[in-house]
């Protein structure tokens, strides 16, 4: 039992994924104030498509050994309305009713998109 955070790119096109693009490791018996990675936090990248229309999915989920894990809370974020540097993103439960005092902090940043081989070839 404890805290573990799934982040996923979601689409506005296209089926929906079934599973997470990334999973933080679970805080075992630490739901109050979860650390992760013994306070270094994790970091996680994504390649965006379209900014305008994707939107990253931001789920806290609690470890149930015998049962399902379940959901904490959650918040959906278009990508468009991200901003870079350290943010505080409240969390909503199931009925999305914000979770007084709840949330994830993340230090957000972007790359400059890169061509990939193929896009440069057709490119010429």
């Amino acid at each position: 039992c404890g805290p573990y955070v799934t982040l996923t790119l979601r689409a506005s096109k296209g089926p929906a994924k079934k599973k997470p693009d990334f999973c933080t490791e679970n805080v075992p018996n630490n739901g109050f104030n979860p650390v992760f990675n013994e306070g270094r936090g994790e970091e996680f990248s994504f390649d965006v498509a379209d900014r305008e229309t994707e939107i990253l999915q931001i789920d806290v989920m609690d470890k149930n050994e015998l049962l399902d894990d379940e959901l904490v809370g959650s918040n959906c974020i278009p990508i468009s309305g991200i901003q870079r540097g350290f943010r505080h993103v409240s969390l909503f439960d199931s009925r999305n009713v914000t979770l007084p005092y709840a949330g994830v902090l993340c230090k957000f940043s972007f790359a400059p998109h890169r061509a990939s081989l193929s896009e440069e070839m057709a490119a010429d």
